[in-house]
């Protein structure tokens, strides 16, 4: 710690609460959910395990509004980063970094079954921001919205709710002690 440098990394605020990793609107939000009404803390990875099969086996996905500085895309799965890893081993916003003043961005075109799979390799590999049908964008202030239903939304790997959210950048805001 006496040789760590002091960085100010950027926090992140959805309806009033602060986050500092990511917000996950889609499947990953259902998974939270079904974590969320079976006991208070994950488990680990494994306890991540069964949630997600249950979930990949009854989700459906609708499409997402998404509105980012003022420009509008439609998906059906958003991930807004902070950082680039999402649960320490999958950089699914691969180019994200926590002191950049901005969000990273991915769009996925689906947000189910099969395409969940595909992407998590993707993720595992880092190369979301390579795959072309991934829209992969910046962004300081975002509002998820949903047309048909609302959709559960994630914070940091937590159950939050469900779209319409709104989520903004504070630059620089968090000091923090940088070890390398």
């Amino acid at each position: 710690l006496e040789h760590g440098k002091i960085i100010n990394m950027d926090m992140g605020i959805i309806d009033g609460r602060r986050f500092m990793l990511c917000v996950g609107a889609g499947f990953d939000g259902a998974v939270s959910l079904e974590i969320s009404k079976r006991r208070r803390s994950s488990g680990g990875y494994l306890g991540y395990f069964i949630p997600m099969i249950k979930t990949m086996l009854k989700y459906r996905s609708t499409p997402l509004d998404l509105i980012i500085d003022g420009t509008s895309i439609t998906c059906n799965l958003a991930i807004v980063g902070n950082c680039n890893y999402y649960g320490w081993i999958f950089r699914t916003t691969d180019r994200a970094s926590s002191i950049s003043g901005h969000f990273d961005i991915c769009a996925f075109p689906h947000g189910e079954g099969l395409f969940i799979l595909i992407y998590s390799i993707y993720a595992l590999f880092g190369i979301c921001s390579h795959i072309r049908s991934i829209r992969y964008l910046e962004g300081k202030n975002i509002r998820i919205d949903s047309k048909d239903r609302p959709v559960p939304v994630q914070v940091d790997g937590d159950y939050f709710g469900t779209t319409p959210v709104n989520i903004s950048i504070k630059p620089s805001f968090v000091p923090m002690i940088y070890l390398k």
